[in-house]
């Protein structure tokens, strides 16, 4: 993660916990199970610590809701064994404990405080992070109303970190996205490149809107794609290890390559539709280079590649579309990459 992610996921974990008033309902619910603990059979208390606990469980999951799934990989990345204090498995534990320990109040408050504590903990760790990097004016400004990205995040065994071959990958990206743009607005736009990061390079791109909606509804397609090529190995896996043969493997593949080219063909096809009808000749050409697009996507997802869209909605003296921000949005809270199991079976299409 670099260091604009952090101060941003920070910042994200900071506003939406005090808009959503969660610890403050930790609080509340430490505190209603302490009084509890002196009158386990008092029924005003026993209703208050469910009716606190209720609140706390619907804030956790607002904020579940509210997250999208690259930014719940952000948090993980962020907080390590610490960032379940921000799901909904907190309000499953303690719903748990209150289970398991319904006779012992004076158990569930011990486990209940141990909990706000670290989470109190957590949040003025990052609220130290916060004013570090305003201190040191290393946090840059996020996103302006009416502002949309796209973001690319290249693992390193896609470029087995040879410079050369990641100036092929950003190449390749430069390549993706100019065929999409070309088709949605009719023009092969320059890419604007926000911000570049390294360990696992984070290339951060601006580009037209519209363009950055068709990208991701592919990404979301593509995932899918994917996510029924692992199921097709899991069961050859199986059968291979039932009938203990590997004849099964030339049909697999067969399969593979099949579904592999329906599916971007049909995912081409959509978006072609966008293209104007003026230039068949250079139409066919696009639709080629949306296919091979969405080939090397693939390859690279199997193997890692991460993207992500963000978009902020207009202002209403901003003269922008609200409609294609908030797809963008949308879009965003769609696109969850699966668990790789295993080596790639994805070949790389030729350019």
């Amino acid at each position: 993660m670099d260091i604009q992610r952090a101060y941003t996921t920070a910042v994200l974990l900071l506003d939406a916990d005090q808009r959503l008033g969660i610890q403050p309902l930790f609080e509340q619910l430490a505190s209603a199970f302490s009084n509890l603990r002196g009158q386990p059979q008092n029924p005003h208390l026993q209703s208050q610590v469910v009716e606190v606990r209720d609140r706390l469980t619907n804030a956790l999951a607002d904020l579940d809701q509210k997250l999208t799934p690259a930014q719940n990989l952000q948090i993980r990345e962020l907080l390590g064994d610490d960032s379940w204090l921000f799901s909904h498995g907190v309000s499953d534990q303690i719903q748990d404990e209150m289970q398991r320990n319904a006779m012992a109040p004076a158990v569930i408050a011990q486990n209940v405080e141990g909990l706000r504590t670290k989470r109190a903990e957590v949040l003025q760790e990052l609220t130290s992070l916060k004013r570090s990097f305003l201190k040191f004016h290393l946090a840059e400004a996020d996103l302006a109303p009416g502002d949309a990205e796209i973001s690319f995040l290249i693992p390193r065994a896609l470029f087995d970190n040879r410079l050369d071959e990641l100036a092929e990958e950003f190449d390749e990206i430069n390549g993706i996205i100019g065929a999409f743009s070309e088709v949605v607005t009719g023009i092969r736009a320059g890419v604007e490149v926000r911000r570049i990061s390294t360990s696992n390079p984070l290339l951060l791109v601006h580009v037209d809107p519209k363009t950055i909606v068709e990208i991701g509804k592919t990404i979301t397609w593509l995932i899918a794609t994917i996510t029924g090529i692992l199921k097709l190995r899991k069961l050859l896996q199986e059968s291979e290890k039932e009938l203990g043969t590997t004849e099964l493997k030339e049909i697999f593949e067969k399969k593979i390559e099949e579904r592999v080219d329906e599916a971007v063909k049909r995912r081409a096809d959509e978006i072609q539709k966008l293209y104007p009808p003026n230039d068949e000749s250079r139409g066919r050409e696009l639709h080629i280079e949306l296919e091979v697009a969405q080939k090397k996507l693939l390859f690279k997802i199997e193997r890692g590649l991460n993207v992500e869209v963000r978009a902020t909605l207009p202002t209403a003296e901003g003269g922008k579309d609200t409609e294609v921000y908030a797809e963008i949005r949308e879009i965003s809270h769609q696109i969850a990459f699966p668990e790789i199991d295993g080596p790639p079976v994805l070949k790389l299409p030729p350019h």
